[in-house]
């Protein structure tokens, strides 16, 4: 996804600065531009815009205008707002945040500028990382609840269904839920293990089977770390036939 800025009256030397900056040393970037409100409609509608760099060259009045159609249409863009004023007056920098502005700065502040923009640009990609990490997440999660029973590979098994690495895998659960992909797993088993203790006569050996024990050892520790009881125990205190 790339960062998309627009500048709407802003002078085409600061905008070439801009570009030969930030378009060269970040590819997913990109800096348009309008000589005028009459002229962005086509690119409000049609384009995801992060950033608006608004001229306030028309006055206070005017601009507070601007920043209100635009905040109608982008509820979430950061709007910077940049003056030819000689002197920033605390007053104005109050006024245009009143409205719906993010800043206010100088023309000549270029660096402040670029700086302002580099890091929006980076909490973006941190958020659509983040983004990707818990769309990654659910999609392994929903898939651990169909296989948890299996008795061997199931990183393995989860790695083919969703083409991500194993490490990936272990990451991006850790990362996302707190837990380790062998602490969902076992979570599961005893769920899984739980419910037919209490809605059957299975013997243990056959539940532990079920849920993806090799032995009854297995699911007796599980429990007794888990639940400091015993899966005999739990049925004996929980069953229900």
């Amino acid at each position: 996804m790339k960062y998309k800025i627009l500048g709407i009256e802003f002078g085409i030397k600061h905008l070439s600065q801009l570009k030969s900056s930030l378009v060269f040393q970040y590819a997913d970037i990109e800096v348009n531009f309008s000589n005028s409100f009459l002229d962005i409609a086509e690119i409000i509608y049609m384009e995801r815009i992060n950033l608006i760099i608004l001229s306030d060259f028309r006055g206070r009045e005017k601009t507070s205008v601007y920043i209100r159609m635009l905040r109608t249409v982008f509820h979430d863009v950061k709007i910077i707002i940049l003056t030819n004023e000689k002197k920033i007056g605390t007053s104005n920098k109050v006024y245009y945040q009143q409205k719906g502005a993010d800043d206010y700065l100088f023309y000549d502040e270029y660096e402040i500028l670029k700086d302002k923009i580099k890091e929006e640009y980076q909490l973006l990609l941190k958020s659509n990382e983040d983004n990707n990490w818990r769309f990654s997440t659910n999609k392994i999660i929903r898939l651990l609840k169909d296989h948890y029973f299996l008795h061997d590979n199931i990183g393995e098994k989860l790695s083919s269904l969703t083409g991500y690495s194993l490490s990936t895998i272990y990451h991006c659960v850790k990362a996302d839920t707190g837990k380790t992909l062998g602490q969902w797993i076992t979570e599961m088993r005893i769920k899984g293990a739980k419910e037919l203790l209490i809605t059957s006569n299975y013997p243990i050996n056959y539940v532990a089977y079920k849920v993806g024990y090799k032995s009854p050892q297995g699911i007796i520790k599980a429990f007794k770390k888990e639940m400091n009881q015993t899966p005999k125990k739990f049925r004996f205190l929980n069953q229900k036939i």
